[in-house]
């Protein structure tokens, strides 16, 4: 009787390790620690338009934009499917120096310095910062995206536990 008692006991401590996992993973998943970070939206600092521009829209635009940013005005147009970035003065393709690109990021990452440290690599379209954070650029839609150590952890813990089918 002895012996089923402490089996019993084992057992029941066993089948408890689990339910205690489950327990703090299920913890883990609901306040997400870390993921407000590793998971920010980096964006383009925009000002007030503070000029007025006429923009005729040529016919086959789908849609416009027009913002302000510290390198003046841009005008994002999706015209028939494919995205452009113009000088919204001349119509024109808006191709931005290397110099321009890292003073528009640089502001951007100005806003969170504790995350994204300085920008110590920059190409006009990717880079790194001094924090080890990823930064890429897509200047047609003027959209930032950003990728850290942590986000990476995160996203290898998940891919690395789901359950295959």
């Amino acid at each position: 009787m002895v012996y089923v008692t402490r089996l019993h006991k084992v057992l029941g401590l066993l089948i408890l390790l689990p339910v205690l996992g489950w327990v703090v993973t299920g913890l883990l998943f609901f306040i997400k620690p870390g993921y407000q970070a590793a998971y920010e939206s980096l964006t383009v600092k925009t000002y007030p338009l503070d000029v007025n521009v006429q923009i005729t829209p040529m016919n086959d635009w789908q849609e416009l934009r027009l913002l302000h940013t510290v390198l003046g005005h841009h005008l994002l147009v999706k015209q028939q499917g494919q995205l452009l970035h113009l000088d919204p003065l001349t119509l024109l393709p808006f191709t931005p120096s290397l110099e321009q690109t890292t003073l528009l990021l640089s502001e951007a990452i100005a806003e969170n310095s504790e995350r994204y440290g300085s920008l110590i690599e920059w190409d006009g379209s990717q880079g790194l910062t001094s924090t080890g954070v990823a930064l890429s650029l897509d200047w047609q839609q003027l959209n930032l995206r950003q990728l850290g150590p942590d986000t990476q952890h995160i996203n290898t813990w998940y891919n690395t536990n789901r359950i295959k089918h």
